[in-house]
């Protein structure tokens, strides 16, 4: 969320309201609702790793597992960028895992992103 210049108000971009709605039907199961939604706020912020992860989880919840890997390696890409290494550790190695998982059936096993890539 971030604040209207013009207003005390918050204001929700359209991606963000994507997003939030997104885990909305995702957390409901309506995995290709999710995957609808996850799409259109990536396209709104294509710089948002965390939209792009999210992506990912939807599309293979969804079984559309070669373009997950996609959404995937684009949030690792995209994570390369985040001023938290912590997080942004964390969450490369996450989008790792589910692209290993996707690849081989295991999670697990990777110690970089480069190995699941």
């Amino acid at each position: 969320m971030t604040e209207d210049p013009d207003s005390a108000d918050i204001y929700v971009t359209p991606g963000e309201e994507a997003y939030e709605k997104g885990w909305e039907a995702y957390s409901s199961d309506h995995y290709a609702e999710a995957v609808q939604l996850f799409r259109q706020a990536a396209n709104e912020a294509p710089d948002q790793p965390d939209y792009a992860y999210a992506l990912g989880i939807a599309l293979e919840a969804n079984q559309q597992n070669e373009e997950a890997i996609h959404a995937f390696e684009q949030a690792i890409h995209l994570l390369l960028t985040l001023e938290d290494k912590v997080r942004a550790g964390m969450l490369q190695k996450m989008a790792a895992g589910h692209i290993l998982k996707i690849k081989t059936g295991q999670w697990g096993g990777a110690t970089n992103t480069q190995e699941a890539a």
